[in-house]
């Protein structure tokens, strides 16, 4: 009797719900680990040891009481399997990473050819170490100069008058994620253009979703089954409509 009591108290613990959100988090521990651990060593980013430093020196209250979401690390072969979705030729391109943090996104964008990368970081703290990463792995003078990590308001952003890549990893609260796409739409009435907007964790995607300038991109099937088996979040892209129409062409 005993022992039925027991397992009955247990399994209402341990139910099938519970079991599989453990095993759900678990996996994206493991994920997360191998990617900002072992995937990125080669990179010279020893990730988990500056955000623990950082988050000793406050950032994370800094960014809270400016509506930003604290500091988290991207999965950098995330962004390098969604490049498969961009044009070719980049060279007339811009890249933007929206809350940059230790630059580890603008590294990855280096390796393609655009005309200019920006990373928008609101900690002072967090710009000051990723340009340092960015001085230190950069070697070739040419490429370094197309890199530009800024301290700046993404919030109160302007963007280049050229064709943009726009990548975030769920760094505002909704009403900050508001006033950033007020900015992109007023840029694209500015100068109607291509611009991509690649947003990883999309909890609030329905905000983008409501936006009529902006249409979803559909992934092909083999990178959403990669995506979801390897990435440890997942991601939505959405494009205007000259993307769209150059990529039916």
């Amino acid at each position: 009797m005993k022992d039925n009591i027991k397992f009955d108290t247990l399994w209402n613990m341990f139910n099938k719900y519970e079991v599989a959100n453990y095993i759900c988090n678990f996996v994206h521990r493991v994920l997360l680990i191998i990617h900002e651990r072992l995937l990125e060593q080669m990179f010279g980013i020893k990730e988990a040891h500056a955000t623990s430093r950082l988050q000793q020196q406050n950032i994370i209250e800094e960014k809270c009481k400016k509506g930003r979401k604290p500091y988290a690390p991207s999965p950098r072969f995330v962004i390098r399997w969604l490049h498969q979705l961009l044009p070719n030729d980049l060279s007339e391109w811009a890249f933007i990473d929206i809350g940059s943090g230790l630059g580890r996104v603008v590294l990855e964008a280096a390796r393609w050819n655009y005309a200019a990368i920006f990373g928008i970081e609101i900690s002072e703290q967090l710009v000051t170490q990723a340009r340092q990463n960015v001085y230190a792995i950069i070697r070739e003078t040419t490429k370094r100069r197309r890199i530009h990590i800024l301290h700046h308001d993404a919030t109160r952003i302007r963007l280049p008058i050229i064709p943009c890549v726009i990548y975030f990893f769920n760094p505002f609260d909704r009403k900050s994620m508001e006033k950033f796409l007020d900015c992109i739409f007023d840029s694209y009435e500015t100068c109607r253009r291509p611009l991509f907007l690649i947003y990883l964790n999309p909890v609030d995607d329905d905000l983008i979703a409501s936006c009529k300038f902006l249409h979803p991109v559909s992934i092909p099937i083999g990178l959403r089954l990669r995506i979801l088996l390897l990435s440890p979040f997942p991601v939505q892209i959405y494009a205007t409509m000259e993307c769209i129409i150059k990529h039916s062409t």
